[in-house]
């Protein structure tokens, strides 16, 4: 089963944050299929003239697909992201045939995308169940090109959603966010946390509640450096720009 979907522009790191929406709604379709038997699959749009296949061990695999510059100056337009979204499909389908798998699943993936206006949410991660075992947690997502709508949502035993709240909204890469803010679980029975690596900046969230609260605890760095760092991501900072208040 697939566990890791790479998509950007080789070309332009920083242009690649744009389309994490078109990323992560196509790995959540692929890891779904039972046959994918790959760990990690790189997508990446190149300065080149045809698609081609770079690595594949049968355990990870490259895929380099050739796409104008020019597509950077209007990636956010709905008819450019429906275009992104078929030349992945197209891209796929040689990787497929390589594997002697059904294309059909393809064109399936991209009518139901297309039937979804290319809507991408995800849960990211695993699932945390209480303590008393009656509630679940998980982080969601609801990805667009220029940002991301972070959210706790809490469920019950039958996996219904019981509240949703978002307590960020910011760069559009989960894998940033979380990467940082990387300590998450249950406190007791009433209450999930989130937290950074250094446990300094905390988001809590109460079961009973639809709002949330912040809370930072110095360790590493000073109250005003956390609290930089804080506002750095709830402003939606450039990856360039969080680099320099990160360190």
């Amino acid at each position: 089963m697939l566990k890791e979907f790479y998509l950007g522009f080789n070309f332009d790191k920083e242009s690649s944050s744009r389309i994490k929406h078109v990323q992560y709604n196509f790995w959540k379709r692929l890891s779904k299929i039972a046959y994918v038997s790959y760990r990690r699959i790189d997508f990446s749009f190149e300065l080149i003239d045809e698609s081609k296949i770079g690595w594949d061990d049968k355990k990870t695999a490259k895929l380099f697909y050739p796409i104008d510059r020019t597509v950077l100056e209007n990636v956010n337009r709905p008819e450019t992201i429906q275009k992104i979204y078929e030349k992945v499909i197209d891209g796929l389908k040689l990787f497929w045939k390589e594997n002697k798998w059904d294309v059909s699943d393809l064109n399936s993936m991209l009518s139901s995308m297309q039937e979804e206006n290319f809507d991408s949410t995800c849960i990211y991660g695993k699932t945390f169940v209480s303590k008393d075992k009656k509630y679940k947690a998980e982080l969601f997502c609801h990805l667009y090109s220029e940002f991301t709508e972070y959210y706790l949502q809490f469920l019950d035993k039958k996996n219904s959603v019981t509240r949703r709240i978002k307590f960020l909204s910011s760069n559009p890469d989960p894998s940033i966010i979380f990467g940082y803010f990387s300590n998450l679980g249950w406190r007791d029975n009433d209450h999930f946390i989130l937290s950074d690596m250094n446990k300094e900046i905390y988001f809590i969230f109460e079961i009973n509640s639809d709002d949330f609260s912040t809370e930072i605890f110095p360790k590493f760095n000073s109250l005003e450096k956390c609290q930089s760092i804080l506002s750095a991501f709830q402003k939606n900072t450039p990856n360039s720009e969080l680099i320099k208040v990160l360190m």
